[in-house]
């Protein structure tokens, strides 16, 4: 089957047409935005495959869609495995301040964990496949190749140096208020309120870096 660029990215519009649209619905539904977010992170990924093989497959042979499925699968399932857990996290923690405060060290844990054996793997994954597709396209000098790859290695960075010391830090400032209030319900401590506004102000500048990302992989300026 012969593609144009447009084609292609037409037919992948249309396909992904009816799950963005039950996303949107979803997050109505919940008045929440993750679901519009995660389906974006994983429309992002198989545009950007798009764009990086479409030079390399003028022409797709029937047997490729095998082969090119299981790689837009791993793809988007390393997108997931390192964006997706993430939505839940602002919930996690806003159920727990306001109706189980003694739960909020074990939210700190699960957030640096998660961040360890999660995230930074599939970072990892992700940067692997784009220096293999922009190579394989010879894509090195278009600037949406080389924003998503800076991205990848910054967020890494950020996640290692501030995320998941600041996650660790917020742990023990919990389990301080936990210690410090006894049997009463604990008081959040000026300490824990600094470093949670650390984490959320970081956090939303990784989000921030993502949906740049997404735009110009779209547009590709």
């Amino acid at each position: 089957m012969s593609y144009t660029l447009i084609g292609r990215l037409e037919s992948r519009l249309a396909a992904l047409a009816l799950p963005f649209a039950a996303a949107l619905v979803l997050a109505a539904a919940l008045a929440e935005w993750w679901p519009v977010g995660l389906a974006a992170a994983m429309l992002a990924a198989v545009l950007a495959l798009d764009l990086v093989y479409h030079p390399v497959l003028r022409y797709q042979p029937g047997w490729a869609a095998l082969p090119l499925g299981l790689l837009e699968l791993g793809v988007v399932m390393a997108v997931v495995l390192a964006f997706g857990w993430t939505f839940a996290l602002p919930v996690m923690y806003y159920v727990a301040r306001g109706h189980a405060r003694r739960s909020l060290p074990t939210i700190h844990r699960i957030e640096y964990t998660s961040m360890r054996i999660l995230l930074n793997p599939a970072l990892v994954v992700i940067l692997a496949a784009g220096i293999f597709l922009a190579g394989e396209g010879h894509h090195w000098s278009e600037f949406f190749v080389q924003w998503g790859l800076a991205v990848v290695v910054l967020i890494g960075g950020l996640v290692g140096a501030v995320m998941i010391p600041t996650a660790k830090r917020a742990e023990e400032a919990a389990l301080e208020d936990l210690d410090r209030a006894g049997s009463a319900d604990p008081e959040p401590g000026a300490r824990y309120l600094a470093l949670v506004r650390r984490l959320n102000l970081v956090g939303s500048l990784l989000w921030l870096l993502v949906l740049l990302t997404i735009l110009f992989m779209v547009v590709k300026p």
